[in-house]
């Protein structure tokens, strides 16, 4: 069966494709749903049942993409409700937009989530996808050109399986296209705060501004035609290009039945990420710490 993605539009980004597609896409050759994904930014394969019976058959059709990247738990993350979490990924709570892998030594390419197990609809715990590379196009040049003067540098308290110190301008270029991408982890909030917060240093932009401009920056990030909410039914896979997006999860019900199982590939070559600056070599200050801009 020839897939036809003018057929299987999401609004206001993305494809979805419907279990007769699904299913079709699968049976495939890889190359073609591959190829949609670097074009639409996300895929959405609907109504997959129990095509994945276990971890282990998601990671073997990931690995079919390309080379799986490995954790210490293995290739596949079960991403559900903790009854003791020690990270908000684990919790029931938001979680900020983010890009993965930003924590390792290498970007991965493609992010792969399988959703064993549906929240009901009134639960909450819609996935957000934001093509940057669209913020970035609506973006007037004087806007673009003051946030390619900024970078940020992340600290990310060792609780779990990702952790350590992460650095990124702003507006980086994607690894495999030459685009021009955002790539930010955030926003935050005082009078809400998460388990097990990022420290965040800003560079190219005064301390005492950060709030307001991160502000700025998320309403531009969720603009309608830039922002993905996807609601989950189990069966669902969603394939994101994961240097193209950024992604984050609106919180759910407590003791809803949601759970994920992610899976992420690398390209090839690998995308290997900016070192951190070796003026922030020096052990950081804990979450909570007053934030200063290194060059202010």
């Amino acid at each position: 069966m020839r897939i036809r993605a003018e057929d299987s539009p999401l609004s206001p980004l993305g494809l979805q494709l419907d279990p007769t597609q699904a299913q079709a896409a699968l049976a495939g050759v890889v190359d073609r749903l591959r190829a949609l994904v670097r074009e639409h930014a996300v895929v959405i394969l609907r109504g997959l049942g129990d095509t994945f019976p276990d971890t282990q058959a998601l990671s073997r059709f990931a690995s079919q993409w390309g080379a799986v990247m490995p954790w210490s738990f293995g290739d596949v993350l079960e991403l559900d409700e903790q009854a003791s979490p020690n990270d908000s990924v684990f919790a029931h709570d938001r979680l900020p937009l983010h890009w993965d892998g930003m924590y390792r030594d290498a970007t991965p390419e493609f992010m792969m989530l399988y959703c064993r197990r549906a929240p009901a609809q009134n639960e909450g715990g819609r996935t957000f996808v934001v093509d940057t590379r669209r913020v970035l196009a609506r973006a007037d040049a004087a806007t673009v050109q003051r946030w390619k003067q900024i970078d940020v540098t992340y600290f990310k308290g060792g609780q779990v399986h990702y952790s350590g110190a992460a650095h990124s301008p702003l507006v980086a270029r994607h690894p495999r296209s030459g685009e021009d991408v955002l790539r930010l982890e955030g926003p935050f909030h005082a009078d809400a705060p998460l388990l097990n917060e990022p420290l965040r240093i800003w560079n190219g932009i005064a301390a005492a501004d950060v709030a307001a401009f991160e502000q700025e920056l998320v309403v531009q990030l969720r603009a309608e035609d830039c922002c993905l909410c996807h609601a989950w039914e189990a069966g669902d896979l969603m394939i994101a290009d994961n240097f193209a997006v950024l992604h984050g999860r609106e919180g759910f019900t407590s003791g809803s039945r949601r759970t994920l199982w992610r899976v992420q590939v690398h390209a090839e070559p690998m995308a290997f990420n900016p070192p951190v600056p070796e003026r922030f070599a020096e052990p950081c200050p804990p979450p909570g710490t007053p934030v200063t801009c290194a060059g202010e």
